[in-house]
């Protein structure tokens, strides 16, 4: 097998200037070949200034931006991801809350062939004061046991910052994308269902998980939630019919 030499890690973002320099700063370089792909999506506040400064000020971290022709996280992930020069892909949350060394072990997972699609997993480690409203807590417990039931999975976390797969993968997944009933707002199901599809290798990782400093969270619980839901409900359907279409053995 060919384990992956080179890495794209991936961060989508919208309105989040501060939080750029930071995050390229911070972020380690754990291959000879690898790139920082910032896919900005119509800011307002200099986010794409910013991005082009910090590029320029860290040479050695091979930062490149593109704009995001669509609307919502969901679309921006699925045009970086199909974007990306790397045969391995990290998302990596453009809001300052995971911690840049979080992705040394996603990474390791990845070119070892160990897993071909990982989920962070927020809840293995202690959460900061703050770091996550209780309503997010119980909504993202009750989609990772519904998800994990439906798909045959044991997961905690569906909805982390911080996410893998290898590029060869993913492309598979592209040409089934936007077909789960409803658009996915932030792409998490998107990728973790085609993964899935795919009997691809699928584990959780623990990852750190603080508080939002810079900028507003993009999420709107309600909204969001019940679309979420619409997707799980969609996928189960699915699979349901698929399974009593199925020919039956004795």
């Amino acid at each position: 097998m060919e384990f992956p030499l080179n890495l794209t890690i991936c961060i989508t973002v919208r309105n989040e200037r501060d939080n750029i320099e930071p995050i390229v700063r911070d972020l380690p370089i754990v291959c000879e070949r690898q790139e920082i792909l910032f896919v900005e999506g119509h800011s307002t506040d200099g986010t794409v200034e910013e991005i082009d400064r910090v590029a320029a000020a860290y040479p050695q971290k091979n930062v490149r931006r593109i704009g995001q022709p669509g609307i919502g996280q969901g679309d921006a992930t699925r045009v970086g991801f199909y974007s990306a020069q790397g045969n391995c892909i990290i998302i990596y949350e453009g809001d300052g809350t995971s911690d840049p060394d979080d992705i040394i072990p996603f990474y390791e997972a990845l070119s070892s062939g160990r897993l071909d699609f990982i989920v962070g997993n927020r809840f293995a480690m202690p959460l900061c004061r703050g770091a996550m409203p209780w309503v997010n807590r119980v909504g993202n417990f009750l989609f990772a046991r519904f998800l994990s039931i439906i798909l045959g999975l044991n997961l905690s976390d569906v909805l982390s910052g911080i996410k893998g797969i290898r590029k060869e993968a993913y492309l598979k997944i592209h040409e089934n994308w936007g077909k789960l009933g409803v658009e996915d707002p932030f792409g998490d199901f998107e990728l973790l269902i085609g993964a899935a599809r795919l009997g691809l290798k699928i584990g959780g990782i623990p990852m750190h998980y603080r508080p939002r400093t810079y900028g507003e969270t993009k999420t709107r619980v309600v909204k969001h939630g019940l679309i979420l839901a619409r997707i799980t409900w969609n996928t189960w359907l699915g699979l349901k019919k698929a399974g009593e279409s199925s020919p039956q053995t004795s």
